[in-house]
């Protein structure tokens, strides 16, 4: 089993792999001299991990090969579906996998998750909003979270919020026509961000240099 160390700005981050794929990738909570070296068989999951920092990458494509029992891999699979800028909740979860009462297990699979960050984990939050447990601590999965917020810019605002809105309420199963209305709401919720944050300064702006030339100067 080869190792690899990367830096990371949520701390040192270990992957270990081998041909057949990647089995494991954690973060260390102390600091250690990093080894430039990487072997060869982890230089892909090392460099799509680093493009995921750099905020250049969002989903991953090397080859993975955790350890584990066929449910907890059930589990692990059902996680690598939750996208990029979305959350789930363990009742959710347990419902897609056909077992409602499975909350626990669920839970207990989420948090031996052995890829980091590739798989997940850390979009699965309680009910309720609230963050519950995370194995690589909670202050990172808090990080990880509000990460999304900062590559979605100013558009987190028009789109991210009202959606995960529309999530909790498909997770509560709401009935069809509340779930039509709610859907109308928050088409014209995003519409009237739009206009609040785009299209009334940008027409404001444009008078603004029509009127006044010298508003133009860039410096």
């Amino acid at each position: 089993m080869q190792e690899a160390f990367i830096k990371s700005p949520v701390g040192i981050t270990i992957i270990k792999g081998d041909e057949e794929g990647i089995a494991e990738i954690s973060v260390l909570n102390e600091d250690i001299p990093v080894p430039e070296t990487i072997p060869v068989e982890l230089k892909n999951a090392a460099q799509q991990l680093q493009e995921y920092f750099e905020g250049n990458r969002t989903v991953f494509d090397f080859k993975m090969n955790p350890k584990g029992t066929d449910f907890q891999k059930k589990v692990w699979k059902a996680l690598l579906e939750i996208p990029f800028g979305t959350t789930t909740s363990y009742q959710a979860l347990s419902i897609k996998l056909g077992d409602v009462k499975a909350i626990r297990a669920v839970a207990a699979a989420n948090g031996k998750n052995p890829l980091w960050i590739v798989v997940p984990c850390h979009r699965v939050i309680g009910s309720d909003g609230s963050l519950t447990g995370y194995a690589g601590g909670l202050w990172r999965k808090k990080w990880l979270l509000e990460e999304i917020i900062v590559r979605c810019g100013g558009f987190i605002t028009l789109f991210y919020l009202p959606f995960q809105v529309f999530i909790r309420l498909i997770d509560a199963e709401p009935n069809v026509t509340g779930m039509w209305i709610m859907s109308v709401f928050l088409v014209a919720f995003a519409l009237y961000q739009y206009t609040i944050l785009y299209i009334i300064p940008s027409k404001a702006e444009e008078h603004l240099i029509a009127t006044y030339p010298e508003y133009n100067l860039k410096f």
